[in-house]
C-alpha cells in the first residue's frame, strides 16, 4: 500500500508482482556433519516506483549449498555458498555465509554470523544491501 515504506525510510520504492518456489534438503553425512542444498526461483514483474505501473519482466535463480557441522556439545557451525542468477538482466552475483549457533535444549538454538554477499535468500528482496552481521533463532517442534 502507499503507506509503505522501504528499509531506508523512502515511500516511493518499487512495487513487485511475482511467483517464488524453493525447496531445500539435507543428509546427515555422520553425526557430525549434515550437508544441505536450496535452490528458488522467482518468476515475476517489478516497477521502479509504487506510483508509476511500467512493470518489466524479472526473474531470478537461487542456488545454495551448505554444510552444517556439528563442533562440540551445544555448537554448530554452518557454511553456505551462494548464487543469485538474473537471467533478465544477464547477472550473476555468488556470496557466502557463515555463522556459530548455540543449542538451548532439544529444540532452540541460537546463532550469530555474517553474509559477505550482497543479497538473501529471500526471493522477494530486491534491495542487494545483506551483506554484514546477522542473529537468528531457529526452533523446532
Amino acid at each position: 500500500g502507499p503507506q509503505q515504506v522501504t528499509a531506508n525510510g523512502s515511500d516511493l520504492g518499487p512495487a513487485q508482482r511475482s511467483h517464488i518456489l524453493s525447496a531445500d534438503a539435507g543428509y546427515d553425512v555422520n553425526q557430525y556433519l549434515t550437508l544441505g542444498a536450496k535452490y528458488g526461483f522467482r518468476i515475476g514483474d517489478v516497477s521502479a516506483s509504487r506510483l508509476a505501473k511500467d512493470f518489466t519482466p524479472t526473474s531470478a535463480h537461487l542456488a545454495i549449498l551448505r554444510a552444517d557441522l556439528h563442533i562440540v556439545h551445544n555448537w554448530d557451525a554452518l557454511l553456505e555458498a551462494r548464487l543469485l542468477f538474473s537471467p533478465s538482466s544477464s547477472t550473476a552475483d555468488y556470496g557466502a555465509l557463515a555463522a556459530l549457533y548455540r543449542h538451548f535444549g532439544e529444540n532452540v538454538k541460537v546463532g550469530a554470523g555474517y553474509n559477505f554477499g550482497r543479497f538473501s535468500d529471500d526471493l522477494r528482496d530486491l534491495t542487494y544491501d545483506d551483506q554484514g552481521t546477522f542473529i537468528n533463532v531457529v526452533g523446532t517442534f
